[in-house]
């Protein structure tokens, strides 16, 4: 059973892609579910110049040939949901969470393609191919880095580069899964920014929060790292350091040049940020920070600081 909140979040996402429906019950009722999924599976068809053969229920196309040429459909275009893919086939769209399952994923692949289709139209009115060819290539390599860092952060083998799609997520879908049921409850708190039915509005918002985001991680960055220049640069003047000069050098140097501006990731972590994430920030002036900063230059360890007017009212 779907609860409103889920109804409704999927109501605005296939508003999102344009497909707006009246009726509430089109989860629940073949001929309306199949309707939709032609109207989705269409466009998709169309995009990637795939068959699709999916048609709304008729007295001649019935359920069994609606189902088998989704079947057909979603293997072939490489869809990752086992459930929507494998197993018997009469069990794979008779719930209603699975309908939903299947629904949400043909609009975020609508969604996807819209997107692509128009930095294309951008790139062709701009006439720079080459540009776009060797953005590409980089976009390729940092998605390959990506995938890696995922595999090897959830304990999983790294796949070859030239797996298939559907094997990667495939995988990588496997391995959060059994990650996440060996955490306690509520673990990873619920996702600030929903991450269904985002209109373009919304797009338009949260690219705006991750620029100005990456504003500010750039600023503090390059704060930090002349600060940190400065601070070097001072005890360099005293007359027992500058016999040391080239010693300084040899070692400050090589740290100092992996310490380059680290860009900010931008928008995927925007829309990872978590409820519970923001109440375990703590200040980096805080005493349980500060203990693990003290060395013999940074011994002392401000206490509790008393209140000034406390203070001034005890001395009269």
């Amino acid at each position: 059973m779907m609860t409103k909140k889920s109804r409704n979040d999927l109501l605005n996402f296939l508003k999102a892609v344009g497909k707006s429906y009246e009726s509430r019950t089109f989860l629940e009722k073949d001929n309306e579910f199949s309707s939709v999924v032609s109207d989705l599976v269409s466009e998709l068809g169309k995009s990637h110049n795939i068959s699709s053969n999916v048609y709304p229920l008729t007295d001649e196309y019935e359920y069994a040939n609606f189902t088998n040429s989704l079947e057909k459909f979603l293997i072939s275009y490489g869809c990752p949901y086992s459930v929507l893919t494998e197993g018997p086939i009469s069990d794979r769209f008779s719930s209603v969470n699975n309908r939903s399952l299947l629904l949400q994923y043909l609009c975020s692949e609508i969604m996807a393609v819209r997107q692509l289709s128009t930095m294309k139209s951008v790139g062709k009115q701009s006439d720079e191919h080459h540009f776009m060819d060797v953005d590409s290539s980089e976009d390729k390599v940092e998605i390959l880095s990506c995938l890696q860092k995922a595999f090897k952060a959830l304990g999983l083998k790294v796949l070859p580069d030239d797996s298939a799609p559907t094997v990667i997520y495939s995988c990588l879908q496997k391995g959060i899964s059994d990650s996440l049921s060996r955490c306690p409850p509520n673990h990873m708190g619920k996702s600030i920014i929903p991450l269904t039915g985002i209109s373009d509005r919304q797009w338009s918002q949260i690219m705006r929060i991750a620029a100005l985001l990456q504003q500010q991680y750039s600023s503090r960055q390059a704060t930090l790292l002349k600060r940190l220049d400065v601070t070097v640069q001072s005890f360099k003047w005293s007359d027992k350091a500058k016999c040391s000069l080239d010693k300084i050098t040899t070692v400050y140097n090589p740290i100092r040049e992996r310490m380059g501006l680290i860009p900010y990731p931008g928008i995927p972590n925007v829309l990872a940020v978590r409820d519970n994430m923001i109440l375990q920030i703590e200040k980096t002036s805080g005493t349980s920070a500060r203990r693990y900063t003290s060395c013999e230059l940074n011994k002392i360890l401000i206490g509790k600081v008393r209140d000034i007017h406390k203070v001034l009212k005890d001395n009269q």
